[in-house]
C-alpha cells in the first residue's frame, strides 16, 4: 500500500500517524468489552490529551455483536464523539488499512498511488 509501518509498543493508542493524529483500533467485541470491564473512558481520556487529532477506529460488520444493546452500542459512540474523538467505523482488517491509509494522506500531505 505504499506505506512503511514501524512496530512499537506505544504508551496511548495504536497508530502514531504524526503530526498529533493517535488512533485507538478496537474491534466490535473489543469495544463491547471495554465497556463492560470499565476501561474504554480511560483509554479515550488518555487518547484525547495525548492527540491534537484523536480517532477511535472500530472494526466489525456489526456493532452489535457484543454484550451492549444496539442503543448503548450507538450511545458509546456518540459520547465518545462527544469528547471530541473521531469515529471511523470499518468492515474489516483491509478496510481499517485502507482508512489508516487516507488519514495518513490526509494529515502528512504525502503523495500515494490510488
Amino acid at each position: 500500500m505504499e506505506v512503511e509501518v514501524e512496530h512499537a509498543r506505544l504508551a496511548i493508542g495504536d497508530y502514531d500517524l504524526g503530526h498529533g493524529v493517535l488512533v485507538e483500533r478496537k474491534t466490535v467485541r473489543d469495544l463491547h468489552l471495554s465497556v463492560r470491564q470499565g476501561r474504554l473512558w480511560r483509554q479515550i481520556g488518555g487518547l484525547r490529551n495525548a492527540a491534537q487529532l484523536p480517532y477511535l477506529l472500530v472494526e466489525g460488520p456489526d456493532l452489535d455483536n457484543g454484550w451492549l444493546t444496539p442503543a448503548a452500542a450507538r450511545g458509546v459512540c456518540l459520547a465518545v464523539m462527544g469528547q471530541g474523538v473521531a469515529l471511523i467505523r470499518s468492515e474489516s482488517t483491509s478496510d481499517s488499512a485502507l482508512w489508516l491509509r487516507l488519514l495518513l494522506k490526509r494529515v502528512s500531505g504525502v503523495r500515494l498511488g490510488r
